[in-house]
């Protein structure tokens, strides 16, 4: 098997199933932040947090590459712009277990103590 054909497949597939979960969680984030849907349930804002959450980490991925062009001379001459990149990208990656866990000790109270939530 040749390699660069292998590589080309997983870049494409990765590239099109990020633009696709760069949709879908735009119009989830949009879906959970109205008024009427939030507004009736934690849950809800739960949800678009998550929504968003993965958002930022998807648009992450995709600043990754050009980041030769926006520090041309290496990471060492702009390490604010590194920091800031690699700070983003790793808050929003390990902001999603968190909302999970929030999440799910939400729902777990709510069905414990269902008169008291």
């Amino acid at each position: 098997m040749d390699w660069n054909i292998f590589f080309i497949v997983v870049i494409t597939v990765s590239v099109i199933l990020a633009v696709a979960g760069l949709v879908g969680n735009a119009l989830s984030a949009i879906v959970w932040l109205r008024v009427q849907v939030s507004a009736k349930s934690s849950s809800a804002v739960y949800l678009a947090a998550i929504a968003i959450s993965d958002l930022i980490h998807l648009l992450t991925y995709f600043i990754f590459p050009l980041l030769p062009f926006i520090c041309p001379y290496g990471m060492e001459t702009c390490p604010f712009t590194a920091g800031a990149y690699f700070f983003i990208h790793f808050s929003s990656y390990s902001l999603e277990p968190l909302l999970v866990l929030g999440f799910s000790m939400e729902r777990l109270f709510a069905i414990y103590r269902p008169l008291q939530v």
